[in-house]
């Protein structure tokens, strides 16, 4: 579900980006990157505080070696500003 909602938040469909990432984080609450699409997808639709608490979450829980930890906390610094 988080490859399509990327697809999604990329076209402009925050919402269905927004659907699809709930969709994957109920199946896999592990899965960082779901986290991220979610975060993404909330700062499409302005709801930065959410955006937030997911970027944060997706940071708690990525495994050694996630691939967009460095583009996931400049992305958190960007939000917090």
């Amino acid at each position: 579900y988080w490859r399509r909602a990327s697809v999604f938040r990329m076209r402009g469909e925050a919402d269905r980006a927004l659907a699809d990432c709930d969709s994957a984080v109920r199946l896999d609450p592990g899965n960082a990157y779901a986290w991220v699409e979610r975060g993404l997808a909330h700062k499409l639709r302005n709801e930065i505080p959410e955006a937030i608490e997911d970027i944060e979450r997706a940071l708690r829980i990525a495994p050694a070696g996630f691939g967009w930890r460095e583009a996931t906390e400049a992305l958190l610094k960007e939000l917090r500003r």
